[in-house]
């Protein structure tokens, strides 16, 4: 889709009878915009985990998306769970613990480290603990719990091809189709046993003998939220987040040690600012790690050269049409866009926007800086749409690579063969495999 929009210059593209895609991001504001006439369209309802009730990412209803942003907004900010960072903690000396019982090599005694499987295990203990208040226990038992991420897949592609077929969808959300094929709380495995632990854990918040703790369900049920309607949103939160989150973080890391350069650089300022003592231990600090301006243009670049979400996120234009740059539009027409494509771009990046290179947004400034953030940005959506996980991601990404690439010393196994990867709207990812040892120290 990139080199489409690099060879023909129109600003978007069509792509079905009554479906256009853009790598706009000026269009893309615009559509996202807060008092855009603009709205979801209905392939976002393959997102709709609960069979009775769409949660804020399924809904197509405005005023229905309003009041979930509003009422978990304060939740997601973390302000209403003070122990949000020690949970990350928590779980990040889980993940090192793991690494130095079965994973640290130590000389030709070669341990591989499949980064893609413990990446995604550490964001679903991490996810579960900040949701359920009890991690499921990955990286505890390093393995796939109740089969979630083999069930990921087949789940993924099948709804993949419902978000661009709304009329099979319309097959498939009806009451008794629903009750022969889709997951349910009773399940022993896969997506019906995670929604089944989501159940539970909500049914303890309400009753004449409810839990209150201080953390997220906590902010929900105190802003309003409904029990229903907490076990949705906590279910969409665990298997939307841990995902993209995973992504983000594996690409990071991978570019970080495939590249000498970024390597040396990276590893140079964590330990400047360790040695000076500018981290708290265990564990270095959110606002530490944010101090830090080439970790920062890392992350930056990591999120930008493979968006961890990769769904059209299609909008419907107003039944009146719109217009463009001076480009008709008419009413009721899909017009989604393309991640992939509006963070290669040349003319927002530079000539090298298909390489991975954090030095871009350390020696550019002024307008050009403020071009490329408000493009960069749009990795998490805008506006009204903009990911209400932005916050934890961040700093699950921010914490976890200082601290990895602080303890170990890292190496690519197969540099031929880099790691298998597959995109259903989110990329399922395998077989990152890494050589990791301590440290070693030079004078």
């Amino acid at each position: 889709m990139a080199a489409l929009f690099q060879k023909y210059s129109e600003i978007s593209k069509r792509i079905g009878p009554n479906t256009l895609i853009t790598n706009d991001p000026d269009m893309i504001r615009m559509m996202n915009a807060t008092r855009s006439p603009y709205t979801r369209a209905e392939s976002y309802k393959v997102f709709k985990f609960n069979a009775a009730l769409d949660n804020i990412v399924s809904t197509t209803d405005e005023k229905r998306h309003t009041y979930l942003k509003n009422r978990m907004s304060h939740g997601y900010a973390g302000k209403g769970n003070p122990n949000l960072e020690q949970q990350i903690n928590n779980q990040i000396q889980i993940m090192t613990s793991l690494i130095d019982r079965k994973y640290k090599s130590v000389g030709s005694d070669l341990r591989p480290l499949d980064f893609a499987r413990l990446s995604q295990y550490f964001t679903l203990d991490t996810l579960t603990d900040i949701a359920f208040n009890r991690p499921l226990g990955y990286m505890a038992s390093d393995s796939d719990q109740y089969q979630y991420l083999q069930n990921l897949q087949q789940s993924f592609s099948f709804n993949l091809v419902l978000s661009v077929l709304p009329e099979l969808w319309r097959c498939f959300d009806v009451k008794w189709v629903r009750a022969m094929i889709a997951p349910k709380p009773g399940d022993p495995m896969g997506f019906g046993k995670l929604m089944g632990i989501a159940k539970e854990a909500i049914a303890e918040r309400f009753g004449s003998e409810k839990i209150v703790k201080h953390d997220m369900i906590n902010s929900f049920i105190t802003n309003g939220l409904l029990q229903e309607e907490c076990e949705a949103e906590i279910l969409l939160q665990v298997i939307a987040g841990s995902d993209t989150t995973a992504t983000a973080l594996r690409m990071t890391m991978f570019h970080i040690i495939s590249q000498p350069h970024v390597y040396t650089a990276l590893r140079a300022e964590i330990d400047k600012a360790s040695g000076a003592h500018h981290f708290t231990s265990p564990i270095a600090s959110d606002l530490e790690a944010r101090r830090l301006p080439y970790l920062q243009a890392c992350i930056k670049e990591g999120l930008r050269i493979l968006p961890p979400a990769n769904s059209l996120f299609d909008k419907i234009t107003p039944v009146e049409g719109d217009s463009f740059h001076g480009m008709p539009i008419p009413g009721n027409t899909r017009i989604g866009f393309s991640h992939y494509s509006v963070q290669r771009s040349k003319e927002v990046y530079g000539a090298d926007a298909d390489f991975y290179r954090p030095e871009r947004w350390l020696e550019t400034g002024g307008e050009k800086l403020l071009q490329m953030e408000r493009t960069q940005e749009l990795v998490f959506n805008i506006g009204r749409y903009m990911c209400m996980g932005k916050t934890i991601a961040f700093m699950e990404l921010n914490k976890c690579i200082v601290e990895l690439i602080r303890r170990y010393d890292w190496a690519r196994i197969e540099p031929n063969k880099p790691f298998k990867s597959i995109c259903f709207a989110i990329h399922l990812q395998s077989e990152m495999w890494f050589r990791v040892s301590d440290r070693v120290k030079h004078r």
